[in-house]
């Protein structure tokens, strides 16, 4: 059995949703499928009351990745980015961020190139806490231990897929740093 089948085997048992643009995009170059956590924050009507007011930016971002729109894909301290792998890098944890206030992380793995796995959702204030430091970010790395939790869960047998640069795992991207002047 491949990662692909996995991938179907939870789908087909509701374990992970794909996101599907909304406005019925032809072209998706790019798949993106969630826990029904993630995928409830998506709706105000299920998201949680925290995230209800942002669902729909929320997911207009998911939209724009699934279309293939173009990517700004940050490194470790970049900012101005869409998407970012997290330290350690080796975990093969990456963050979808959504940057507006209140800023919005969701976390996510590659099943292969151009397909995502989200596991979690988080917004900003509830990520820092009166223990933040920049060496020590505990709410951070325990979503990074939540998403590595549940990528475990629904696919047993496989490791995220990985690679040596961006082009490995997106197509249509950009570095941060390429947009500095």
């Amino acid at each position: 059995m491949s990662i692909r089948d996995c991938l179907k085997d939870r789908v087909n048992e509701k374990s992970l949703i794909e996101v599907i643009p909304l406005l019925g995009s032809q072209a998706r170059p790019r798949s993106l499928w969630t826990t029904k956590h993630v995928f409830d924050q998506l709706d105000p009507q299920t998201a949680e009351d925290e995230l209800s007011v942002h669902a729909g930016r929320i997911r207009r971002k998911l939209d724009r990745i699934v279309a293939g729109k173009r990517l700004v894909v940050g490194e470790r301290r970049d900012k101005d980015c869409d998407i970012k792998r997290l330290d350690p890098a080796k975990d093969e944890v990456w963050e979808i961020r959504e940057r507006d206030h209140p800023g919005i992380r969701i976390f996510f793995r590659f099943v292969e190139k151009d397909c995502i796995a989200a596991m979690n959702i988080r917004t900003i204030p509830d990520l820092f806490s009166a223990v933040w430091s920049a060496l020590y970010w505990p709410e951070w790395r325990s979503e990074i231990r939540l998403c590595k939790a549940r990528w475990r869960t629904l696919f047993v047998n496989y490791q995220p897929h990985s690679g040596v640069n961006v082009n490995d795992y997106l197509s249509n991207t950009i570095a941060a740093g390429d947009l500095r002047t």
